[in-house]
């Protein structure tokens, strides 16, 4: 069934073995559960997704960041080799994300940055399928510059232009970059090493990110899922609380007006801000 197209949930009970998830997985769109419990729980929740849509086809980068200790890296990296994950680039590259002076696309969630002299945008759609208790995040992409024009000239009770913006803060990132496939689905899974630098504060973070890019809303769950499994595979384990990104980790130690605007605006809670401090408390000691 799974070959002619349809869905399906792999479910660990019974006679499941590891090596049974590339019996199905290598086919099409297939989740692997811990229990016959939570594979109803997830046909309840989104079986929207066994229905046909001919909605416009949209690209959205479903991720999920995790940590990585310097003392973990060689097990970690050495680990998504035995699972099947292909190394396949070190890059260097610098990120500047820019923002009015009262901070108006950030509080909103969307990040306007440029990279090797391209801008880029993201923002949180307004349908994404996301399920919130996984601690993974949803955004669609703008790379043409025509696109992010358009984009923050019609935004709701603002309108911004790039002649507005101005830098707020910059990363330089060392990228390792792996790939791995979940069936049909090609997954990045990248580790980070960054310089974080504000005027003239600097300070270094390191993290790791697993991503994948759904066609369509209805394939978010099915992408947070399989992030979810890929992650247990590689020994990963999950967090109670979403594991913050380099720019947000930037601004808590070196732009802190512009967190609080964050926090204010609820696009940080003060949970982030709790594992904030934790991150810092462990380095300081």
């Amino acid at each position: 069934a799974v070959k002619h197209g349809m869905f399906g949930l792999l479910v660990k009970t019974g006679k499941y073995r590891p090596e049974d998830r590339n019996k199905v997985c290598d086919y099409g769109q297939t989740c692997v559960l811990p229990n016959i419990y939570e594979a109803a729980r997830f046909v309840l929740a989104h079986n929207r997704i066994l229905e046909p849509s001919d909605a416009k086809k949209i690209f959205l980068e479903v991720e999920k960041k995790f940590e990585v200790g310097s003392s973990e890296l060689e097990t970690l990296e050495k680990r998504l080799l035995e699972v099947g994950a292909q190394f396949e680039s070190e890059e260097s590259f610098e990120d500047v994300y820019f923002d009015t002076s009262s901070i108006t696309l950030m509080s909103k969630d969307i990040w306007l940055r440029q990279r090797r002299g391209e801008w880029e945008l993201k923002f949180l759609p307004a349908k994404s399928g996301v399920n919130n208790n996984l601690n993974s995040s949803v955004y669609q992409e703008l790379s043409e510059k025509q696109s992010i024009v358009s984009f923050l000239a019609n935004m709701q009770s603002s309108t911004v232009a790039l002649e507005d913006v101005k830098p707020v803060i910059k990363i330089e990132s060392l990228r390792k970059k792996y790939t791995f496939f979940y069936g049909r689905r090609k997954f990045s899974f990248d580790i980070d090493f960054a310089k974080l630098t504000s005027g003239s504060e600097t300070s270094l973070y390191s993290v790791g990110e697993l991503e994948a890019i759904a066609g369509h809303e209805n394939e978010v769950p099915i992408c947070q899922m399989q992030i979810e499994e890929i992650l247990d595979t590689v020994g990963i384990q999950s967090t109670k609380s979403k594991v913050p990104g380099k720019v947000i980790v930037a601004l808590w130690r070196h732009n802190r007006r512009v967190f609080d605007s964050l926090l204010s605006s609820g696009v940080c809670s003060k949970a982030q801000a709790a594992t904030l401090a934790s991150i810092d408390d462990e380095l300081t000691n």
